[in-house]
């Protein structure tokens, strides 16, 4: 285990940037059939538009009610640098809700929502307006309210909440469990602290909690991941970037990935898993990146996978193969995501050593892979 500090090569925290924009928490779109939306509810990946409408009839009817901000399916906390030319709300169900517009906290608008019916909300915010943008929603006993920053960054001390994540995670590092009541206590049941702080603390704190269960082979240690990688998506510190690479790993989300360049730590993985080969040879292997005293902290197995693959990439396949056993024998192995990105690992590289025997016995446990699938399924027909 270890602490990581990812690089942000946009380099927008630095700048004060807290929130990223909404149309730039969209993944890289790759062209042809393997073409994917991310849904900004969910993180949840989809093949077009017309299939994210249907995942969010399905999965989230739920929630009763979901907006569109410019043409993107907007989360509850999100930061927009342009105008709002489109702002759209759409009751799910068949019960009737109330809608209400504030600009910096004053209300513009209340009207009525109907089931089924978009309503533009558009005309209600000022052209060119630079302030918070609220919509509070009550359909029958419940609530959803949404916040937009408009072209501002909110007041959020990153650098206390990092502290404090800081010293919550520190036990980790000797193999100590963290004092998870004090942090609930102090920070994420503290009434003074605004939603956008408590959003990101819980955030991370369930990013740990899920690692935590995850290495105990706990059923719903799976549900706090994809809970930290919802609550995160918004922010562009270097914490929350760190988190969500980390999580897109863990969750097999691997279009997450694809805004990691050459600087990233995480850049060979977005290589190896977002094409059907891993088309790059790369030189640093082992110890990519430079861990930092005030990051992350990372799970052993995901500290090997990352390790496993950039030394896959400078071609040392001595040491992937060495660190493949090391990862197998671990408690996270026994996750079925976890197991499946450790077969492909084995089966690219007993293909590389030209070691055929080896890599079809690899590949015929991916045949029926959603992801891994097809390149399992070709390799088996052209070794045939």
């Amino acid at each position: 285990m270890g602490i990581l500090s990812d690089t942000l090569e946009d380099n927008k925290e630095r700048s004060g940037q807290i929130l990223s924009a909404l149309s730039s928490t969209s993944v890289e779109l790759p062209t042809g059939p393997s073409a994917a939306l991310p849904c900004l509810i969910c993180s949840d990946l989809v093949t077009d538009e017309e299939a994210l409408q249907r995942h969010i009839l399905d999965r989230h009817r739920h929630l009763k009610v979901y907006l569109k901000l410019n043409a993107c399916v907007l989360p509850e906390v999100a930061f927009i640098d342009q105008p709002v030319s489109e702002l759209i709300a759409v009751l799910l169900g068949d019960r009737t809700g109330t809608l209400t517009v504030t600009l910096d906290g004053r209300r513009k608008r209340s009207l009525n929502l109907t089931p089924g019916k978009p309503t533009s909300l558009e005309k209600y915010v000022p052209a060119g307006y630079v302030g918070t943008l609220g919509i509070e929603i009550t359909i029958g006993n419940i609530r959803r309210d949404f916040v937009v920053y408009c072209r501002t960054q909110p007041c959020v001390n990153i650098v206390e909440l990092d502290e404090a994540i800081w010293q919550f995670q520190y036990p980790l590092l000797e193999g100590k469990e963290p004092d998870w009541t004090r942090f609930q206590q102090h920070y994420l049941q503290d009434g003074s602290r605004n939603a956008l702080e408590k959003r990101y603390l819980t955030g991370i704190y369930s990013y740990i909690l899920g690692c935590c269960l995850e290495a105990r082979s706990i059923p719903h240690a799976g549900k706090h991941l994809e809970e930290a990688l919802g609550q995160l998506r918004p922010f562009s510190t270097a914490l929350a970037h760190t988190a969500r690479c980390s999580l897109a790993l863990k969750l097999n989300a691997f279009r997450l990935l694809k805004h990691c360049g050459p600087g990233s730590r995480f850049y060979e993985s977005n290589v190896f898993f977002n094409t059907q080969e891993a088309a790059i040879r790369s030189d640093r292997g082992l110890g990519r990146g430079a861990p930092s005293d005030r990051g992350l902290w990372i799970d052993d197995f995901l500290e090997m996978l990352l390790n496993a693959v950039s030394l896959f990439t400078a071609e040392d396949f001595d040491g992937a193969e060495k660190m493949i056993s090391e990862m197998r024998n671990s408690p996270y192995f026994k996750e079925p995501n976890n197991r499946d990105k450790v077969i492909l690992l084995d089966a690219r590289t007993a293909r590389a050593r030209q070691r055929p025997e080896a890599a079809n016995k690899a590949y015929q446990r991916l045949v029926h892979h959603p992801l891994f699938g097809r390149e399992a399924e070709r390799y088996r027909e052209e070794s045939d």
